[in-house]
């Protein structure tokens, strides 16, 4: 497994483990399980979609080390604001960026939402 790929599952068990309180058997509500069923929609088929769609995404974004490639990032964000041009952020994991997006932002409590719906 490379390095790209080893840092993608580390961010996703991560994501998965927040949201769904399990990586491997999900947890969601009763109710919303039924909201599901109903709809015909498999859980474990869109999550597993979400997945794909969200390595396919960043991996455009990552080095060969498995770090996340910032000057690229910032090159594709200044396109949409300027005032980004010329910044140079550190390097930095996806596991660890997303470990700072959840201090503002908790997975745990969209988590919750979810398993308590």
């Amino acid at each position: 497994m490379n390095n790209i790929q080893k840092e993608l599952d580390k961010a996703e068990e991560y994501i998965l483990g927040e949201l769904f309180g399990d990586v491997y058997n999900p947890q969601i509500s009763k109710n919303l399980q039924f909201v599901l069923n109903f709809k015909g929609i498999n859980l474990a088929d869109s999550i597993n979609f979400g997945i794909n769609k969200f390595e396919e995404f960043v991996r455009n974004y990552m080095r060969e080390d498995g770090f996340l490639d910032t000057e690229k990032i910032v090159k594709v964000l200044s396109i949409q604001f300027p005032f980004l041009s010329g910044l140079n952020p550190p390097t930095i994991r996806l596991i660890d960026l997303i470990k700072m997006f959840d201090q503002f932002f908790p997975l745990r409590k969209i988590g919750d939402i979810i398993r308590k719906i």
